[in-house]
């Protein structure tokens, strides 16, 4: 009786759990394991159980696993991960727990050799990798405009400096503000500087290249780091900009309004950290009010 209910809490287990010898050889597999790699009873019997894994050396990953769990003085459960190659063409990550077993009498069941004997416990991680990628994309970007937040903008930027060291190009950065942007709200409401700053991403988004950096970075205060680029095609790229900024029109309602933006333009000195290359940038932008806004400045 005990055998028999220990028999269906493995195969009616939810995880997939597959039994193979120290050469890999399949010798069970459960409902659920048979449900993961989509093949049907019988497919498995003593064939290896790397040729299911997509990973060319999940062979030699699983090899060391069980020499490393055979040299334990004290078994302890292996936990590695790695990708299934399902017999659909369908590749999905999984998490596997490698045991192994040790009582005879269980082994005699199972491989009438008495070879040692490995389970595998075998769960789908996709579902809880993809959600993991969502929530980290979800934490980087700003939830109105779906750019870049600050703290995206500023760890891609750390990256691109240490690129610029190693292999040496200019990079330059566009600051970019909406003009009086807390007078168009309290004259048209928060719903209209809600959609200027939404129509602002979006051009953004389609005059820069793919390889640009852009983010929100304060209210009404964006950022777009140019690699490769020098002064003067970065003064270029913010004059197409701010020009085409001040010929959109932007629909609030049954109404039309128009803004423009100021730009600061700066270029990366290798010397300073981001903090000061972000001050000579608001330094920069801030040049432009006195030069009457909707222009360019640089630092």
């Amino acid at each position: 009786m005990e055998m028999s209910l220990c028999r269906d809490l493995v195969e009616f287990s939810p995880e997939g759990i597959v039994m193979i010898n120290s050469q890999g050889v399949i010798k069970y597999l459960n409902t659920a394991a048979k449900d993961l790699f989509s093949y049907f009873e019988g497919e498995f019997k003593d064939s290896l159980i790397s040729e299911l894994f997509a990973p060319p050396e999940f062979a030699q990953q699983l090899s060391q696993n069980i020499q490393a769990l055979q040299a334990q003085e004290t078994q302890r459960p292996l936990i590695f991960g790695t990708s299934i190659q399902r017999s659909i063409n369908e590749v999905f990550d999984v998490e596997i727990v490698l045991v192994e077993i040790g009582d005879n009498t269980i082994l005699a069941q199972v491989d009438e050799d008495q070879d040692s004997i490995f389970t595998m416990y075998i769960r789908d991680v996709s579902v809880r990798k993809a959600l993991q990628s969502q929530i980290n994309q979800q934490a980087s970007l700003d939830a109105l405009t779906r750019i870049n937040n600050r703290r995206s903008f500023y760890e891609k930027t750390k990256v691109e400096f240490r690129r610029s060291i190693r292999h040496p190009y200019p990079i330059t950065m566009l600051l970019i503000g909406v003009d009086l942007f807390k007078s168009l709200n309290e004259k048209h409401g928060t719903q209209a500087g809600d959609q200027v700053l939404i129509a602002l991403s979006d051009m953004l988004r389609q005059h820069l290249r793919d390889e640009d950096i852009v983010a929100r970075m304060g209210n009404s205060e964006f950022a777009a780091l140019l690699p490769h680029l020098t002064l003067s095609h970065a003064h270029k790229v913010g004059e197409k900009i701010r020009n085409y900024v001040e010929k959109t029109t932007i629909q609030n309602g049954d109404k039309y309004l128009r803004f423009t933006v100021s730009v600061g333009i700066v270029i990366w000195d290798k010397q300073e950290d981001f903090d000061q290359f972000m001050f000579r940038a608001h330094t920069a932008l801030n040049n432009c009010i006195p030069k009457g806004r909707n222009c360019l400045s640089e630092d």
